[in-house]
């Protein structure tokens, strides 16, 4: 058992060896200013792609990346990649969610009037039990 610890020592003194000499000085540099705009929009068929052919997962990172703008951002353009990526989530995985709650809360306040409903319809054929999606499809 003994033998088991001692073979994990070089590993361990490497991983300090690359935090001290890489890692360390990184983390005392000023980090730079980054703003949260959304200027790219993926293919869908890239998306299912790089998540390994799941199309869920890809559907979730795209819903990820729509949910990571923050709440002080005033770009239109912003908004319309938002939108787009969105919509690509909604053919992806349409009973996705967080998808449709986010394209009901803000798409429609910067114009994006029909984008939302698009998601909104899609999640209204998909999640059939569910009355929120037709509810926020009303307004």
């Amino acid at each position: 058992m003994a033998s088991l610890t001692w073979r994990g020592l070089p590993l361990a003194a490497f991983g300090l060896l690359c935090y001290a000499l890489v890692l360390g000085p990184l983390k005392s540099l000023p980090r730079a200013q980054e703003d949260d705009f959304l200027r790219v929009v993926i293919p869908g068929y890239i998306e299912v792609l790089l998540a390994g052919g799941d199309r869920h997962l890809a559907a979730n990172i795209g819903v990820f990346r729509a949910m990571m703008i923050g709440g002080d951002v005033k770009d239109e353009l912003t908004y319309e990649v938002q939108a787009k990526v969105q919509r690509q989530v909604a053919i992806l995985n349409p009973r996705q969610e967080d998808n449709s709650y986010v394209a009901a809360a803000i798409l429609p306040w910067w114009g994006q009037v029909d984008d939302a409903q698009f998601i909104l319809s899609r999640a209204t054929e998909s999640r059939y039990w569910d009355f929120m999606p037709p509810f926020y499809q009303g307004f």
